[in-house]
């Protein structure tokens, strides 16, 4: 298509010209907005790990929500604390 487009532009009338110009514009175009919206997906997407941060921060890092989890954890008999491996 590209190579068609630039015997165009060289030996086409002026009608074909124009109308080659506008189909490059339109595929440069097309590709620039791919190119930003490929950019703005990688910088949202994040880790499994940073997902489930990101979770327990918005749930629990108000007073309500520690209060919640407090109550949660209550009810069912959670104890909270910190494994540690021991090795012999």
């Amino acid at each position: 298509m590209e190579k068609a487009l630039r015997e165009i532009l060289r030996d086409g009338t002026p009608a074909q010209k124009l109308r080659a110009t506008e189909a490059l514009l339109k595929v440069g175009l097309s590709a620039e907005r791919l190119d930003v919206a490929e950019h703005r997906d990688e910088q949202q997407q994040l880790s499994r790990e940073q997902l489930i941060a990101l979770l327990h921060e918005r749930l629990t890092g108000t007073p309500a929500g520690r209060l919640m989890l407090a109550g949660l954890a209550e009810r069912h008999g959670v104890i909270n604390g910190t494994a540690v491996e021991v090795r012999e």
